[in-house]
């Protein structure tokens, strides 16, 4: 018994003290690892402390979207007014002292209610990007690009598209056809 406990103890001692993981939001990050600090969770500051301080990450937020709009939290929203209408058709006056004492009717029939799984559908807002309208007023004006895509990967097939296999610059041809533009 003895014997199995010394065992751990040395374990213990030849492995060193567990590393510290810190589980938090990227702009916290500073102020948890001062606080480890303060509290000697961590003997000293962590090498990636002062680029960290230095350049805080970007706190990113979303820019002209509205989730109720785009209908993000539109079950939540029908909760609610589900609820609303709940206490407003229900029997028990909200306002007395004693209505946490009453029993909650539910004054609507079973077979009424809206089942509690509802499907929902989520739409997503549309991303716009400026280059869009570019390219779109480019195609209007030049339809015939949409007829040939070009593809700037080259694989086997589009090698062999492009027609005899390149193996001298020249390709057989004189120099008066390569006119400098």
């Amino acid at each position: 018994m003895a014997a199995g406990l010394l065992r751990t103890l040395i374990k213990r001692a030849t492995r060193g003290p567990k590393p510290t993981k810190i589980k938090n939001p990227p702009l916290q990050l500073t102020s948890t690892a001062d606080s480890l600090i303060a509290t000697k969770r961590l003997p000293s500051k962590p090498a990636w402390y002062p680029v960290v301080s230095a350049h805080p990450p970007h706190i990113i937020t979303p820019v002209d979207v509205d989730p109720l709009a785009v209908g993000q939290f539109a079950a939540l929203g029908r909760m609610r007014a589900r609820v609303e209408l709940q206490r407003k058709e229900s029997r028990i006056d909200f306002t007395s002292p004693y209505a946490d004492e009453a029993p909650l009717l539910d004054p609507v029939p079973k077979g009424v209610r809206e089942p509690c799984l509802q499907v929902t559908t989520r739409t997503v807002p549309e991303i716009y990007y400026p280059e869009d309208e570019i390219r779109k007023a480019f195609y209007k004006l030049h339809p015939f690009e949409l007829d040939r895509p070009i593809s700037l990967v080259e694989t086997e097939e589009t090698l062999v598209e492009a027609g005899e296999p390149w193996v001298d610059i020249r390709q057989g041809k004189e120099d008066a056809w390569v006119t400098g533009e």
